[in-house]
């Protein structure tokens, strides 16, 4: 005789005899997960063209994000970011049709009708603005210092040493 037990009732029954329900349920899953920076983002190098980051690339970086870096895991985590990037370029898409939603094909997911609404003019738009001149939205800079982050510089220093012993 076979019972059919519901998942809740089995999940109940598996943790009172000390399985795992999880582990018993998906026994693909590995015995312990390895979780890496950048959400398992990890590139291998030697795929990629290396991008080494110089010291002017990086404090233009900081600028345009309006951020200092702090330590060396800081800039490590940029240049994989962007070596990630890089390998996302690379992709070929010739062909593949735009992916308008993750769930299309399971889902069929309602769209709702386009509506058409007056457009908010430029002078309303500037009445909630603090500061404008000559129609335009003046913001004030960012507040990061403007001077050289010396961890920049010690970056450019081991850049150049990897460098020169690579060769």
């Amino acid at each position: 005789m076979r019972f059919l037990l519901s998942p809740n009732v089995f999940q109940r029954c598996a943790s009172l005899r000390g399985i795992d329900f999880v582990r018993f349920k998906y026994s693909k899953l590995p015995e312990t997960m390895k979780f890496e920076p950048n959400l398992g983002s990890t590139v291998d190098k030697s795929e990629v063209n290396e991008l080494p980051l110089s010291k002017a690339m990086l404090t233009k970086l900081e600028q345009l994000s309006a951020l200092r870096f702090q330590s060396e895991e800081e800039i490590a985590s940029v240049e994989e970011d962007i070596r990630l990037a890089q390998k996302v370029f690379e992709v070929k898409t010739e062909g593949v049709e735009p992916l308008y939603s993750i769930v299309e094909e399971v889902i069929n997911c309602p769209l709702r009708d386009d509506t058409i609404v007056e457009p908010t003019s430029a002078a309303r738009a500037l009445q909630n603005a603090p500061h404008v001149v000559e129609d335009f939205i003046v913001v004030p800079q960012a507040n990061i210092p403007q001077e050289a982050n010396p961890l920049l510089e010690e970056h450019a220093k081991s850049l150049k040493k990897a460098v020169s012993e690579s060769n």
